[in-house]
């Protein structure tokens, strides 16, 4: 018997580099946006065929427009590939438990050839996921069975508002909220906010812990990203949303729990 195994962690790894490229290049476009550089570049860019050009140096107010998109764009790009990532986890579990006929054109098959033709399979496979027009985001969600419920949560709210910015005009129907995990510092038993620091510690212990919490989004109102709330979102993706995923992928082929 010849064992398959097929790895999740590639996937992964592919998910979190792009997730780190989407929120960089908002990091970028904002500190460009904040010390007049950004403008500079887009109106040189813009006159670049003009014959005479005047430069006056001066520090524009913050193009709010443009620190607006440069947020709405890190999302909606994090947004896709934790869709990608889904599109292939998807993939993977239905490659689970399949017989497939290899086709032989000799007398021998080596190592080479079953790895190229199971690759081949998983491709064509999260192709066929892909262009499944029918399998909604949460449709994904369900046939992978996430293990974890906040997890599922948190990606739900992420899809529910990719479709407000593109398909509704960036409005909510109703209100609605974005879930996020955060990292906070707890002196002892209390949170301990930005305001009040510097702090006595006064011999108590200071430690950090994950707090479930959430965006709130108004009804009717025009969706804003900020940047602190992209990096949240971020790091739920990066720091809890992915790793359950992933453990969720692992899983597959697992003989169900006993009754």
């Amino acid at each position: 018997m010849i064992e398959v195994t097929i790895r999740p962690d590639a996937h992964l790894a592919k998910f979190y580099r792009e997730l780190s490229v989407h929120v960089g290049d908002m990091r970028n476009t904002l500190r460009a946006i904040e010390d007049g550089s950004y403008a500079a570049r887009v109106a040189e860019r813009a006159a670049a065929d003009d014959f005479i050009r005047f430069s006056i140096a001066h520090r524009p107010e913050r193009d709010t427009v443009a620190f607006d998109e440069s947020c709405r764009r890190a999302f909606l790009g994090m947004n896709r590939s934790l869709v990608e990532l889904l599109d292939w986890i998807v993939a993977i579990k239905r490659m689970v438990g399949v017989e497939l006929q290899i086709p032989v054109t000799g007398d021998r098959v080596g190592k080479d050839a079953l790895l190229e033709f199971t690759r081949a399979k998983l491709k064509e496979k999260y192709l066929e996921v892909a262009r499944q027009v029918k399998l909604s985001s949460g449709g994904k969600l369900d046939e992978i069975n996430l293990c974890d419920q906040y997890a599922r949560m948190c990606a739900e709210s992420y899809f529910r508002l990719r479709r407000y910015l593109e398909h509704r005009g960036g409005h909510a129907d109703e209100d609605f909220e974005v879930h996020i995990v955060r990292l906070s510092i707890f002196l002892g038993d209390r949170e301990i906010r930005p305001s009040e620091l510097p702090i006595e510690a006064s011999g108590e212990t200071l430690g950090m812990r994950r707090q479930r919490t959430s965006i709130s989004f108004p009804r009717g109102q025009a969706i804003r990203l900020s940047e602190d709330d992209v990096e949240r979102i971020y790091w739920t993706l990066r720091h809890y949303v992915g790793p359950m995923i992933g453990r969720t992928a692992g899983s597959f082929g697992d003989p169900p729990p006993a009754p």
